[in-house]
């Protein structure tokens, strides 16, 4: 396995994606149903097989990831040959951005001396799609880009 296994939870969204690979291996729901009693791991090895092709579409693409913690908030674009990061760290002792809303805490904060911004950007040094999820598996999660946006339009 090149990643990691879809969770059941991501498998569920894919239901349909999921059908129509089985289809494409000429595997349709009796035979789904036969497999999973009778040979487990060529089953294991087709739920890994899915799980790769799904991870290796998301990871070619141009991907926006965020990455809470108590007092930082991470924000990365992932372009095809640089990453580029905004961090937002606090200084508010009683501000967790896990349990904020980010966008009327930055509406609100963003200019105030609660907050210390950081911006970088770098060339990808090995593997894009292994950099990118080595992101993932630590804890940053895909995201519509709308913040990095806003936060990048402000920095200005």
């Amino acid at each position: 396995m090149k990643y990691s296994r879809l969770t059941k939870e991501q498998f569920d969204l894919l239901n349909i994606d999921f059908s129509q690979f089985l289809a494409s291996k000429s595997i349709d729901k009796l035979k789904w149903s036969e497999m999973k009693i009778n040979n487990s791991l060529q089953v294991e090895t087709l739920l890994d097989k899915f799980s790769d092709l799904v991870w290796d579409d998301i990871l070619s693409r141009e991907t926006y990831l965020i990455h809470l913690s108590k007092k930082q908030l991470f924000l990365f674009y992932c372009g095809k040959k640089n990453i580029e990061a905004i961090v937002l760290k606090s200084t508010k002792s009683d501000l967790d951005f896990r349990k904020s809303n980010l966008w009327s805490l930055i509406e609100s904060d963003f200019f105030s001396d609660h907050f210390q911004i950081l911006k970088s950007k770098k060339k990808f040094y090995k593997n894009r799609k292994s950099e990118v999820f080595d992101l993932i598996l630590k804890g940053a999660n895909l995201d519509s880009g709308k913040l990095f946006k806003s936060i990048k339009g402000f920095l200005s």
